[in-house]
């Protein structure tokens, strides 16, 4: 079987390198698909697809990696991909809903997964009635579309929140308000990997001395951990909510032991997660994607 990996980055990138090192171990053929270069074709025939070197191109399933950062010919490009008749793990609806991280929080919300209070402004009247409504301080603002922690910021005040906006606010963009749970109300931050409907791995995440955010990205520390069942469920039914086949789902869990999902990733890294758990993440991701029944665990 052949694997396409969509992804701007090379081999030597840690997941690209372990998908393709997975898909080897299972004899399949996995290869790096680079939006730029691939062109799109449609006509009487219906859609193509075909590379900048010449040849059509037809994998037989395909993981897109990009991330939430995903823009809008690499988006389109999933979709026809899909008009192709081609697998896509994740599908481009849900590609197009956790590329958003208030559109995220919109179908959790919508699905009864506890999310943290958030408000979506675009300009600095909304962003200033926001805040009013939000009382609490500091105040989590995060750009709608970020991935590893990068823009992810806390807000003392007003004046805090549009230096942070300034150059979004009007642009169309928006941004979003979030309630901020301080530490001393944090029994652990979670992230939990999700592959086709079962947890393939989850890890504690502890931020640097001085930063609120615990991405390993962000030099944050990891512990592996026995998921309670109540957070695996939650992690599931966030993982569905989105429409997502494979998930990174970020979770708080708060010293009086309830739950918010603060974030649902559809290309979840997981170097971290290989090293600190011992699973061969990767050969999952493989093993579901190339499963006829399309599920593992």
């Amino acid at each position: 079987m052949i694997i396409g990996i969509l992804s701007l980055r090379t081999h030597r990138y840690h997941p690209n390198r372990r998908l393709m090192e997975a898909a080897l171990a299972a004899e399949h053929r996995a290869i790096l698909l680079h939006p730029a270069r691939l062109f799109l074709s449609l006509s009487g025939g219906g859609p193509e697809l075909a590379s900048i070197g010449g040849g059509s191109v037809r994998p037989d399933v395909v993981l897109p990696r990009i991330g939430s950062t995903i823009r809008e010919f690499p988006l389109t490009l999933v979709r026809h991909m899909e008009s192709m008749g081609i697998r896509m793990v994740n599908h481009a609806d849900a590609v197009a809903c956790a590329r958003n991280k208030f559109r995220t929080l919109q179908a959790l919300s919508l699905s009864g997964v506890p999310v943290p209070r958030s408000w979506y402004v675009s300009n600095e009247r909304n962003a200033a009635a926001a805040l009013k409504e939000l009382r609490s301080r500091p105040a989590v603002v995060k750009h709608a579309q970020g991935r590893q922690g990068k823009g992810v910021y806390l807000a003392e005040d007003r004046e805090d929140v549009l230096r942070i906006l300034e150059g979004r606010l009007g642009s169309g963009e928006g941004v979003v308000l979030q309630e901020y749970v301080p530490p001393e109300r944090r029994k652990r931050d979670i992230r939990i990997l999700v592959v086709g409907g079962a947890v393939a791995g989850a890890m504690s995440l502890y931020p640097q001395p001085g930063d609120f955010r615990a991405n390993i990205h962000m030099k944050g520390r990891a512990e592996r951990i026995q998921l309670p069942r109540a957070v695996e469920r939650v992690a599931l039914r966030a993982t569905e909510a989105v429409g997502l086949d494979i998930s990174g789902v970020d979770v708080i869990h708060k010293t009086d032991d309830s739950l918010w999902v603060v974030d649902v990733n559809y290309s979840p890294g997981f170097k971290g997660l290989e090293r600190c758990t011992g699973v061969d993440i990767a050969s999952r991701i493989i093993t579901y994607a190339t499963s006829p029944i399309g599920r593992v665990g």
